[in-house]
């Protein structure tokens, strides 16, 4: 009972769910206004339910992606952000899943690791933490050797990820052919962007956003649920403004072994 409670608790006393409550109650005392505060409080509430943002984000974090047909030249790891400076490791979460995904990628394949992203030196941090916490062969170069990685730390978005990353393999004389690592619910636009400007690309996914267990009465509403819709709405929007910036799209349809069809997003190269 008290377990029920405290759920009930959380889900409507805290924000977001709180601000739905007030609007629910304004709505009894303002009598005249019922209709508008019963509605904003019941948007509030859908917004951060998990229907709702398992709805917007399954379809971006399911995408399939179609092989590379060329062997990679580096791993690509998108920037994700960054936490307290004051932090052992001063990437966000999930700046954090993409470095440890593409350089365990890195290791395994024996190639080079290329971050790109605003916060490449918080990167570098972590990078040389590791290598000397976990003795790994690991240094920074300004090639794309074995064992080393390169940091790009002048991009402010994915735009722009994917361009100065093309601009350093051109004045490497380096094949565009990457494993691309970044968060699955992002991999959408920048698998967009990247192929915009002519790599060959092998997508690897991580941070998923979704929970195995989806239904769970105790966070139908959370600001967890909020931060994934926002999350999901900024890809699509993201997605959709690329033709502004001359990224031609087309859903294609990728062959699957199973029943079930299967697409992907392409976009014309640069």
């Amino acid at each position: 009972m008290i377990y029920t409670i405290s759920k009930l608790v959380t889900m409507f006393l805290l924000p977001p769910g709180l601000f739905g409550t007030l609007l629910i109650t304004g709505a009894f005392l303002w009598r005249r206004a019922a209709r508008p505060l019963t509605i904003s409080a019941l948007l509030i509430w859908f917004s951060s339910s998990t229907p709702l943002a398992y709805l917007l984000l399954q379809p971006l974090e399911n995408m399939d992606f179609p092989p590379s047909k060329t062997s990679p030249t580096a791993v690509v790891v998108l920037g994700g952000g960054t936490a307290a400076q004051e932090d052992p490791f001063p990437l966000s979460s999930s700046g954090m899943k993409r470095l440890l995904l593409g350089l365990l990628i890195a290791h395994r394949h024996n190639l080079p690791l290329i971050y790109t992203g605003f916060e490449g030196e918080y990167a570098q941090k972590s990078l040389e933490k590791i290598a000397r916490e976990f003795n790994l062969p690991l240094r920074h170069c300004t090639t794309l050797e074995r064992g080393c990685y390169l940091i790009e730390g002048e991009s402010r978005d994915t735009y722009e990820n994917a361009r100065y990353t093309r601009a350093l393999f051109e004045e490497l004389q380096a094949s565009p052919s990457i494993i691309l690592v970044t968060s699955a619910f992002h991999m959408p636009r920048a698998y967009l962007l990247f192929k915009h400007f002519g790599f060959q690309i092998e997508a690897r996914k991580t941070d998923y956003q979704l929970s195995a267990t989806p239904l769970r009465w105790h966070t139908f509403i959370s600001m967890g649920n909020l931060e994934a819709t926002y999350k999901a709405l900024h890809e699509y929007l993201g997605i959709v403004s690329l033709s502004l910036r001359g990224v031609e799209i087309t859903l294609e349809p990728l062959p699957s072994h199973s029943e079930a069809s299967h697409w992907h997003l392409q976009a014309g190269e640069h």
